[in-house]
């Protein structure tokens, strides 16, 4: 009994490490490319495929804008959003289209890393995951259900 309950967390262990690592590589290209971003006691959210969704980009900017320093039950001092675009040109045509307060990160610099979870994907400061494979027309009240008062 003692050696399957050893096992079961040993997976455990492994599998919450494995979804860690997509969170932490996204943390340090955002860093790396925007030294000024403070990330300590932040939620973190990401999506990707962004540019044909109108909703989602809506949401992404609403959410963005309002939650951004808000007090969040993982990340006491607010939300990051991140996007992954293909390139530049859907960065700058993401941009144009008014999407505002949210970081850019290429999927190139994650191609060396396993993307865990379904996106879009919100992690706590922590770096475990919150919620995952969030629709669109729930963003802003996913995120809504996380305040602290």
């Amino acid at each position: 009994m003692k050696k399957i309950l050893f096992c079961l967390l040993f997976f455990v262990a492994g599998v919450s490490y494995a979804q860690n690592k997509y969170a932490l590589k996204v943390k340090e290209l955002l860093l790396l490319n925007n030294p000024q971003i403070a990330l300590t006691s932040k939620l973190l959210f990401v999506a990707k495929e962004v540019g044909a969704n109108d909703q989602l980009k809506k949401e992404i900017q609403r959410t963005s804008k309002v939650y951004e320093v808000a007090k969040l039950d993982g990340g006491k001092k607010g939300l990051v959003s991140v996007v992954i675009v293909k390139d530049l040109q859907e960065e700058l045509m993401l941009k144009k289209e008014g999407l505002q307060n949210v970081f850019f990160i290429r999927a190139s610099e994650l191609q060396d890393i396993k993307e865990e979870g379904s996106l879009p994907i919100l992690f706590n400061s922590e770096n475990s995951i919150i919620a995952e494979s969030i629709p669109s027309h729930e963003l802003f009240s996913t995120i809504n259900n996380l305040i602290t008062r």
